[in-house]
């Protein structure tokens, strides 16, 4: 009984002297460390912010910027708060420039105040005075139009090359694949020799004896501009989207007693709404911000948005009033993205047993 009595106290001093020492001595900090996902995306990240977020930020501060800068800046001068005369140029008329001459003659009595904020709402005002609203209603049309003809059209395209072309799919895929080896502008001046007034179209016209179309500059030109650049961008993601199908589904349905229009709505569409969903946003944002169909094939009659942010920046040297439309124009892209994501369960979407 000594014994163990002893044993006992032994092991409870022991057990003391332990926990006294384990509080007395710090505790071991666990370390820090970084995702390896993380590390992996650590050059796409800087790449991304450098080349991407740094000049889209400037583009939003340059739209905030009085009509006569150049460059983004938080205070600017007092005797430099006019703004640029804008009636010549973009018909607003004597209101801005009474405005103007109202802010300049008070910096010029307010002498204890030499430096201001350089923010300013001017140049969305100048935007809503201009009537600056045509050209983006134009693009919103083209670019829709454009893109519910492509669906249609890419739509049993990629079906063939996904489920029925066989062997033959890979060299029909080149085909597809050849146009993007030209340049954008060649293919366009293409278009524009095939429709110009003593063009292939007219020296066809004139050995049938018909009457020759005046298509040049009109908008179903810039549609087919559209849609031929374009078309690679929509058809290589529903083809992704059809490969989705297991065949044994739509195969099963039809068994079952389904017509193939059935089967083709309740199974292989829905199915396939990734590649749709993919294509759309693909192609509905490129063809909204595309210049170079409505400069080439429509001239100056048909001005979409990025032709007139082009020549706001570039004749007019109006750089935060090219800078604002650039805004407007990625706000409506983001607002339309948004839209049609927020209808949709992406999750559900993209998911794949």
């Amino acid at each position: 009984m000594a014994v163990s009595s002893l044993q006992n106290d032994l092991a409870e001093r022991g057990a003391a002297l332990l926990g006294a020492q384990s509080a007395a001595s710090p505790k071991h900090r666990r370390r820090w460390r970084l995702n390896p996902g993380l590390l992996l995306a650590a050059p796409l990240i800087l790449y991304l912010s450098v080349f991407f977020l740094a000049p889209l930020f400037l583009v939003v501060g340059l739209s905030f910027m009085p009509s006569e800068s150049t460059e983004f800046r938080f205070f600017r001068d007092a005797e430099r708060t006019e703004s640029r005369p804008t009636e010549a140029t973009l018909g607003i008329g004597m209101a801005g420039e009474t405005s103007a001459e109202e802010g300049a003659d008070s910096t010029q009595g307010s002498g204890d105040a030499p430096r201001q904020l350089a923010f300013t709402l001017d140049n969305y005002r100048r935007i809503l005075a201009a009537n600056y609203d045509r050209p983006f209603w134009i693009s919103i049309k083209l670019a829709a139009t454009s893109t519910i003809i492509l669906l249609l059209l890419c739509y049993p395209v990629a079906h063939g090359l996904a489920k029925t072309f066989g062997r033959f799919a890979p060299i029909l895929t080149m085909f597809f694949v050849m146009p993007l080896f030209v340049s954008e502008t060649i293919r366009l001046y293409g278009w524009s020799l095939f429709f110009l007034k003593g063009g292939i179209l007219n020296g066809l016209a004139n050995l049938l004896g018909v009457p020759f179309p005046e298509l040049m500059y009109t908008t179903p030109v810039i549609v087919l501009g559209l849609v031929n650049i374009y078309l690679p961008f929509m058809l290589f993601p529903l083809v992704l989207g059809v490969s989705l199908v297991d065949d044994a589904l739509v195969a099963a349905a039809r068994d079952l007693g389904a017509s193939w229009l059935k089967a083709f709505l309740r199974i292989q569409l829905p199915l396939s709404t990734p590649g749709i969903v993919i294509g759309v946003l693909l192609t509905f944002v490129l063809t909204l911000g595309s210049m170079s169909e409505s400069q080439i094939l429509g001239g100056q009659k048909v001005m979409m948005v990025a032709h007139s942010i082009d020549f706001t920046f570039s004749w007019q040297q109006d750089w935060p009033l090219g800078a604002a439309l650039s805004v407007i124009l990625i706000a409506l892209t983001l607002i339309a993205m948004l839209w049609l994501l927020s209808r949709l369960d992406v999750d559900k979407l993209f998911k794949r047993n």
